[in-house]
């Protein structure tokens, strides 16, 4: 989550190689509401595209195709 001030509440993306801030979810509950419906349906994650599943039903986890 980001707290800088022109970006609050945001969950973003940033790399150390490439320190261009790339938006994901301008909110945690559309975040929450997204990752909820991609666990549940199998479906990828449309702004991080993987879909996570869950590990022995406690991890989430994020497996690389």
């Amino acid at each position: 989550m980001n707290h800088r001030s022109h970006h609050a509440g945001e969950i973003g993306e940033i790399s150390f190689g490439d320190p261009e801030y790339r938006l994901l979810w301008p909110r945690m509950d559309l975040m929450l509401a997204d990752l909820c419906e991609a666990v549940e349906k199998g479906i990828p994650v449309t702004s991080v595209p993987r879909i996570p599943r869950l590990y022995e039903g406690r991890m989430l986890e994020w497996p690389v195709r």
